[in-house]
């Protein structure tokens, strides 16, 4: 990354009862070695204790009512001040360094509007199903093209102005409303998945 390049990140997760993932999710991002960051947590009408984990960590916390994963992840977007948009899911672990080189990248190849990252090829939950959609998405990643005209949203960031020119998420929530520069897949933003299934993640181009 260029001298003088460390735009600030807002980290978006949109929250449903995510009790059982949500704490080591954000431990992770705050164990980031990249200090220019806030987190925006949408909360979209938990009914677990969620949010009770969610006050322990210096996150801003919105909640406006159950409006699904598209329309929470456009307002978590509205009201974050970041230059670059981090959308992650709220199971999901992040390494150290994720979003060091999330800025490194968007900052060092101004072709690109957005990037998005690949599972590891291990999770951490041993049940069958949890390890065979962990598996299969690696492979997916791994052995997609490095450009790409899809967004994922699970470990994907995008400049804001990017995000907000392409009208943000439409109703299916892994899609951007309009065409975009196309998207580049960072094969060394690996994350950690923790088991949950998101149905609808097959959108990888």
């Amino acid at each position: 990354m260029r001298e003088g390049q460390n735009p600030l990140i807002s980290v978006v997760v949109p929250v449903y009862n995510a009790e059982s993932t949500l704490e080591r999710c954000l431990d992770a991002i705050f164990a980031s070695d990249y200090d220019r960051f806030e987190v925006v947590v949408f909360d979209d009408a938990s009914e677990d204790t969620s949010m009770q984990i969610a006050r322990r960590f210096p996150c801003r916390i919105i909640s406006v009512g159950r409006l699904g994963a598209a329309q929470a992840r456009n307002e978590g977007a509205r009201a974050a001040n970041g230059h670059i948009l981090f959308f992650m899911d709220a199971d999901v672990i992040v390494q150290t360094d994720t979003l060091s080189r999330i800025a490194a990248t968007l900052s060092d190849f101004p072709q690109l509007g957005a990037i998005f990252g690949s599972y590891t090829d291990w999770t951490i939950p041993e049940n069958y199903v949890s390890r065979y959609k962990n598996y299969h998405r690696y492979f997916t990643h791994q052995s997609s093209s490095e450009q790409a005209r899809t967004f994922w949203t699970t470990c994907g960031a995008v400049w804001r102005r990017a995000f907000f020119e392409a009208g943000g998420f439409g109703p299916i929530q892994f899609t951007l409303l309009s065409r975009v520069p196309p998207h580049a897949i960072d094969q060394v933003l690996n994350i950690e998945w923790l088991g949950q299934i998101a149905l609808g993640a097959y959108l990888i181009g």
